[in-house]
């Protein structure tokens, strides 16, 4: 195992990358999505541009709840170069 140093930057970079490409790839459209989530297109619109950064866990839940995918997928990186991997005192996630 080793483990991967994340800033809040990085996860929210993380996230919003993450969001924009399951709303784009979902059938349904963004602002059922949103509402389906329970949440104003507005609102996602600010959290997607970063103006609205750290959003709880309760968005990310009920974000991918509308999406019917794994919260997890919204959170995990698929490219090593989002993020530094340099510790910075944020927090450490260990990744198998």
């Amino acid at each position: 195992m080793t483990i991967e140093a994340y800033n809040k930057e990085d996860l929210n970079s993380i996230f919003r990358i993450n969001l924009k490409a399951a709303i784009k790839a979902h059938p349904r459209t963004k602002k059922d999505i949103c509402l389906t989530a329970g949440y104003s297109p507005g609102y996602v619109g600010h959290v997607l541009s970063g103006t609205k950064p750290n959003p709880s866990l309760y968005f990310v839940a009920c974000m991918a709840g509308a999406l019917d995918i794994d919260p997890l997928e919204l959170l995990t990186s698929k490219s090593r170069s989002v993020h530094t991997g340099k510790p910075n005192g944020d927090c450490a996630v260990q990744s198998a």
